[in-house]
């Protein structure tokens, strides 16, 4: 792969979101597997997808964030409300 043309590089933990910007046309540059203790359980993985955007595909393009429906923003904005009265660390 040619890196040189690479102008943004991003590193995602979830697959379905890595899908995402690949249909925007960014490009796999790897894939690994995170293994980190986890307490007195053994050890915790994790996928890290490492994404690149290839200049030559013009600027660079992000998925659509998705819409907050209204439940979400109510509770959004209630947090807000909350931390600014200093009721929540």
């Amino acid at each position: 792969m040619d890196y040189e043309n690479i102008v943004e590089i991003i590193e995602l933990e979830h697959h379905s979101e890595v899908n995402k910007y690949l249909n925007c046309g960014w490009l796999l540059l790897s894939a690994s597997v995170a293994v980190a203790p986890y307490g007195n359980q053994g050890v915790e993985k994790k996928s890290i997808y490492s994404i690149g955007w290839n200049k030559k595909n013009g600027e660079v393009q992000y998925p659509p964030k998705p819409k907050e429906d209204e439940t979400t923003k109510k509770l959004r904005e209630r947090l807000r409300r909350l931390s600014c009265e200093g009721n929540v660390n």
